[in-house]
């Protein structure tokens, strides 16, 4: 068995002219608090944290947190969670079979409370794409919370990704859109994680689990010709809405939430059972 990587935690802060860090930390003591202040009052600064291992060619990403004052900190992950009324994984994988690329985007919900294992939640079916599918994936999987109602606006919530790491902070500060002129909306936050390391801590197992869905579904859809009807070429990718269909009732941990499918969606999600 390959012995555990030494991991390092880098901390950023998001300044201004005239801030100041503070901190109560010391060493061999758990946990810690940080604060900011400019010109000895308290001031609200977005931090973030990036745990990494060192490679011979350039360090490994393993997750991305970027918390919206400093009173929100913590070294630990899954600490994160009691930020947001609920978390997401969202993973895409691609595959080109009968003349089309098919796209499945599959989300996983985590356990508010991270007790459990992630719940298979949605999956979202789309042909090609111009741009990253990924980005083309959380934009639309959003939309169909706000169309639903399924989210409420006062509270927060966030997905867990694994692409975009250079651009993941200019999403959450929303100076980007994610896709076209779609911007994060305001009660949403971006978590970055990577499937292929982290395998005990809970951002990275949602993430791995979302991918292994997409790939089993995947690999069910792509052996019958007639799915290649749900994966033709996007031509217009802003009124694009993909297929949903659900692995599992929402209703389980998002309370009774209706969610409606088109029949075309359905017959999909009727190939993936059979």
């Amino acid at each position: 068995m390959d012995k555990p990587k030494p991991k390092k935690l880098l901390i950023n802060f998001e300044l201004e002219q005239g801030d100041e860090i503070h901190h109560d930390w010391k060493p061999g003591e758990p946990g810690f608090r940080l604060w900011v202040t400019n010109n000895g009052e308290n001031v609200s600064r977005p931090v973030s944290q990036l745990l990494l291992y060192q490679r011979e060619k350039k360090p490994k990403i393993i997750h991305h947190i970027r918390y919206r004052r400093p009173s929100h900190f913590s070294a630990r992950a899954e600490d994160a969670l009691a930020l947001y009324e609920q978390v997401w994984a969202i993973d895409t994988n691609r595959r080109d079979a009968f003349d089309v690329t098919m796209n499945v985007a599959a989300v996983c919900a985590l356990d508010p409370e991270g007790e459990s294992k992630p719940k298979d939640c949605v999956g979202l079916a789309f042909g090609k794409v111009k741009g990253n599918p990924e980005l083309f994936a959380w934009r639309k999987f959003i939309e169909f919370l706000l169309q639903n109602e399924i989210i409420d606006p006062s509270k927060r919530y966030a997905l867990v990704v694994d692409s975009e790491l250079n651009r993941i902070d200019e999403l959450n500060r929303r100076t980007m859109p994610i896709h076209s002129e779609f911007i994060l909306p305001n009660n949403f936050d971006l978590i970055y994680a990577t499937a292929d390391a982290g395998r005990s801590l809970i951002f990275n197992k949602a993430l791995r689990r979302s991918d292994k869905l997409a790939t089993v579904t995947l690999g069910s859809i792509s052996k019958l010709a007639k799915n290649a009807l749900f994966f033709q070429n996007v031509e217009d990718e802003d009124a694009y809405r993909p297929e949903i269909f659900v692995f599992q009732t929402l209703r389980e941990y998002l309370g009774a939430i209706p969610i409606r499918l088109s029949p075309e969606a359905s017959k999909l999600y009727r190939t993936l059972r059979d």
